[in-house]
Parts: structure tokens; sequence; C-alpha cells
């Protein structure tokens, strides 16, 4: 059987640098840039061929969570930390755990919730704001501008005066929250800041014919949720080897990405006829059969 791989990675230019064995095997096939602000999940659905299917809802990535799926409007609200520069802050995705997350939940809701106003919910260590009417949220998820400044990210119009007022009063609300005093004395980034996103309702749900989803990312689990596709966790014990069919995999760390890779490597030729590399900054790969052929007399060329 020839299969196809979608390897969905992190940084590819600063892997590559850091492995050059591994630039040199990757330069092999045929690299372009996207943009790097899209969301994995839509550049993934975009390398599918399914550009036109919504996946930037959170709403959507909510199915991921196996509870009832939301009603009424609902928003993803992501921790950030908004590290001040000298002239502009840049966004930092962070990651608290689950009792952090409920922690900074039941703070919010107990200073800015007000009688029929939004409020925070958490699933599976995921925030949503839920509300009875629209709010002004970004198009942008936050895992796609981590690093970046968020100013160009903010809804626009009439809308951008209210999304600021929502960062600054988190901002004042979480300012030296004992999750926050915590996090600081362990050396970790606060929590300063909830970056929504992806504001709206459940549309309604369509099956694809996708290929099987190897991931522990909710935002790609949900929308194979919503497209009734296959999919399976990632762990540290899944035999990759043994992938029977077309599959998309990842996001894969960099602690892991040399390790499979080398699995794919071996697969090459006999079962699999195609491995595309999506990288988190925007690289992308595409390794043929004829590819494996090629051999540079040259070091292979640079991924930046």
């Amino acid at each position: 059987m020839s299969i196809r791989i979608w390897l969905i990675t992190g940084p590819l230019d600063a892997e590559t640098k850091a492995h050059p064995t591994l630039r040199r095997w990757l330069a092999r096939g045929r690299v372009r840039r996207v943009d790097s602000t899209q969301s994995t999940a839509r550049r993934v659905m975009n390398a599918l061929g399914h550009a036109d299917v919504e996946t930037d809802l959170a709403a959507i990535r909510h199915l991921a969570h196996n509870t009832a799926p939301p009603t009424g409007f609902i928003a993803a609200a992501d921790p950030i930390y908004l590290e001040p520069r000298l002239d502009h802050l840049c966004v930092h995705r962070v990651a608290p755990s689950a009792t952090e997350i409920r922690a900074l939940a039941e703070h919010l809701n107990a200073l800015l919730a007000t009688d029929g106003g939004p409020t925070l919910t958490v699933a599976d260590g995921s925030l949503y704001l839920q509300a009875n009417s629209p709010l002004p949220t970004s198009e942008f998820t936050a895992d796609a501008i981590d690093g970046l400044s968020p100013d160009k990210y903010i809804p626009g119009g009439e809308d951008a005066a209210a999304y600021r007022r929502f960062i600054s009063e988190v901002e004042m609300a979480l300012h030296e929250h004992p999750v926050n005093t915590d996090r600081g004395a362990r050396g970790l980034q606060p929590v300063n800041g909830l970056w929504l996103w992806g504001g709206g309702t459940l549309p309604e749900q369509q099956a694809l014919d996708l290929p099987r989803l190897v991931s522990d990312d909710a935002h790609l689990a949900g929308v194979w949720a919503a497209c009734s596709g296959e999919r399976d966790a990632l762990t540290d014990s899944f035999d990759l080897s043994a992938v029977d069919g077309d599959a998309v995999v990842g996001p894969v760390g960099a602690d892991r990405l040399a390790e499979v890779l080398e699995i794919l490597r071996g697969m090459t030729g006999s079962r699999m006829s195609e491995l595309n590399v999506l990288g988190r900054d925007g690289l992308e790969v595409r390794i043929g059969r004829r590819d494996w052929l090629r051999f540079f007399r040259r070091p292979a060329p640079e991924f930046g």
C-alpha cells in the first residue's frame, strides 16, 4: 500500500539548523514558505485540499473535549503572557496546569462576570468565554501569533476598543494573583492576559474523507470531530511505523522530531509515496518518491 504522510512540526528553520543531517535530508524535497500566522488547523486543511472548510472557530475546537456541544456564542480564551518590550507588547502563549486554569477562571468570573454577562468555562484545561450575544474576537489563534506583537491581530474598527478594554481588565485582575506569584517563584511566565479568538456558534457539521489524525492537539481534534474523521492520540508508545493509510501526524516537538523522521525515512520507497512536513514557522517541505533519489555534491541549502 502506498501512503502519504503530513507531519506537523515546530519551527523548521530552527530545527534544521540545529540538526545538519536533518537539513540535508529535507533539502531533497521541494521547499516553500506560507503565511505562518495561519492556524495549524487551517494550514493542514489547505494542504489536504479543503481550503473552504471552517476551522478557526472555538466551537469547533470544543468538540474535541467529548462534552455536549456548546450552544450560543462561544470564543476561545487562551492564556497568554503579554511581555512589554521597548516600544510594543509581545504575545507568548502560556500553558498553565489544569489547577491553575480553574483558579484563574474562578477569579476572573468573580470579578468580571455580571448578571447575564459572559462567563469563562473550562473544558479539559482549555478556557472558553460563553455569552448570550456576540463579542469581538480575533480571527487569529493564540498559537499562530505566539512571539508576535498583538496590534495587527486584534479586531479592527469599532470592535478594537472593546477588545483592548477586555485585555486591560483581565491584566489588572490577574496582577499579583497567587497563581502568578507561584509561577514567578518557579521561573515561569505569568498569565497576565487572555487572547479571545474564534468567536461564533457551532456550524453545521459535514463529513469529509480525511486521512487519519494522530495528534494530541485539541484544535485539530475538533476539526476532525466536526468532519467525522478518524483520530488517535500521539503518545510516546504510538507505533508510527504501523500506520497503514494516509495520516496527519503531530505537532511533533523538537525532542522527538529526529526520531519520528528516522522512522518515516525507513518507510520511504516501499510503503510511503509522499511526505509533507509543515513547520510552525511557515516552512513546508514536500518529498516525493523521486526526491528520495536526489543527492547534493555541495552543502544543502539553508531553509531560512
